[in-house]
C-alpha cells in the first residue's frame, strides 16, 4: 500500500474514531486527523515530515504497517500526538515530553517574547549580569527558550514535580548537545519559589491554572497530563498569590514576574499581583484576544 494511500486511510479512522471535542491535542489546538496520521507516519517511516509528503507514491512495508497500526492505536485511545512522538516544537525548537509534563502550548510562546523584549529593555538600562528563574517548568520550555535566545543570560528553573525536572534536564542536555544552548541551567526542586535562592531580574512561570472542576472534564476524557501541572483549585488561581509574594522578595529593583494565565483570569491575576506589591500591572491578550500572560514590575524605590 502506498503511503497516500496509508495517510488516506488513516485520516479516516482517527475522524471516525476520536473525538475532537476530547482529543488530547493540548489546550488552544484543534483535532487534524490528517496531520496526525501524517506526524505518525513520518515517525515510523524516519522521516521528517516534508519527506513524507514528497513520498506518497512509495510503498508501505508490512513491518513498518505493523509499528504505525501500534502508534495509530495509541492516538485512537486519545493519547497526545506529542507524547506518542516524544516531543514538541516550542518557538522553533523540539522539547522532548512525556506523561511527566505537559505538552508545551503554541498560546506559550507569547510568555516567551514578552520575557525577551523585558530582558532587552532591562539589559539597556541597568547592564548586566542578568539573571532569570522560570518556576512550574515542566519540560524547560520557557525557561530554556530564553537561555537559548539569549545566550548571555543566566538562567535555572524548578518545579514542584521531580519526574518534571527529570524531563527538563534531558532538554537541558539535548540542546546543549546540539549546540542551541550554552553553560549549564541549574534544575531546582521547589514548591513555587520556596527553595529556591538569590535574586533575579526577572522570573517567568506557567503555573496550573484550570480549575478543579474543568481538570475534572479533561480527565474524563482520557487526558493523561499531570494533574499536578494542570489543577489550580477551585477557581484555577490558588498559586498566584503566593508566586507572586514569592517573587517580590527575589527581584531586583526594576525587575518583573511573568506568568501565563487562563483566559479572562487577568484582572484577578492582576490584582493579586497589586496585592503583592508590584507596580504598572498589565495584562496581555494572546492571538485569540484572550487573557493570556500577566506581568508586574518592582520598582526601584520599593
Amino acid at each position: 500500500m502506498t503511503v497516500r494511500k496509508v495517510l488516506a486511510n488513516a485520516a479516516i479512522l482517527l475522524a471516525g474514531g476520536v473525538d475532537p471535542d476530547a482529543a488530547d491535542v493540548g489546550l488552544g489546538e484543534r483535532f487534524n486527523p490528517r496531520l496526525d496520521a501524517s506526524l505518525l507516519l513520518a515517525k515510523t517511516l524516519g522521516l521528517a515530515r516534508h519527506r513524507l509528503l514528497a513520498s506518497l507514491s512509495d510503498q508501505v512495508t508490512a513491518a513498518d504497517a505493523t509499528v504505525f497500526d501500534a502508534l495509530l492505536s495509541r492516538r485512537l485511545a486519545g493519547e497526545s500526538v506529542a507524547y506518542i512522538l516524544g516531543s514538541r516544537e516550542f518557538y522553533g525548537r523540539p522539547f522532548l515530553v512525556d506523561h511527566r509534563v505537559l505538552v508545551p502550548r503554541p498560546e506559550t510562546e507569547l510568555l516567551v517574547a514578552l520575557a525577551l523584549g523585558f530582558l532587552d529593555s532591562f539589559a539597556a538600562h541597568y547592564g548586566g549580569p542578568l539573571r532569570c528563574h522560570d518556576a512550574c517548568t515542566g519540560s524547560g520550555c520557557v525557561g530554556l527558550t530564553i537561555a537559548c535566545q539569549r545566550p548571555g543570560l543566566s538562567v535555572s528553573l524548578s518545579d514542584l514535580s521531580a519526574g518534571a525536572l527529570a524531563v527538563a534536564a534531558a532538554n537541558i542536555r539535548a540542546l546543549q548537545a546540539d549546540g542551541e544552548l550554552l553553560g549549564a541551567v541549574d534544575c531546582l526542586e521547589s514548591d513555587l519559589l520556596a527553595a529556591v535562592p538569590g535574586t533575579y531580574c526577572l522570573i517567568t512561570a506557567n503555573p496550573p491554572y484550570v480549575d478543579s472542576t474543568t481538570t475534572d472534564v479533561i480527565f474524563s476524557g482520557g487526558s493523561v497530563e499531570p494533574r499536578l501541572a494542570l489543577d489550580g483549585g477551585a477557581d484555577g488561581l490558588r498559586l498566584y498569590g503566593d508566586l507572586a509574594a514569592q517573587a517580590y522578595q527575589r527581584l531586583v529593583a526594576g525587575g518583573a514576574l511573568l506568568v501565563e494565565i487562563g483566559e479572562e483570569q487577568g484582572a484577578a491575576v492582576a490584582a493579586l499581583f497589586r496585592q503583592a506589591g508590584f507596580r504598572d500591572v498589565g495584562v496581555k491578550q494572546d492571538l485569540a484576544d484572550q487573557d493570556r500572560v500577566v506581568i508586574g514590575y518592582k520598582h526601584e524605590a520599593d
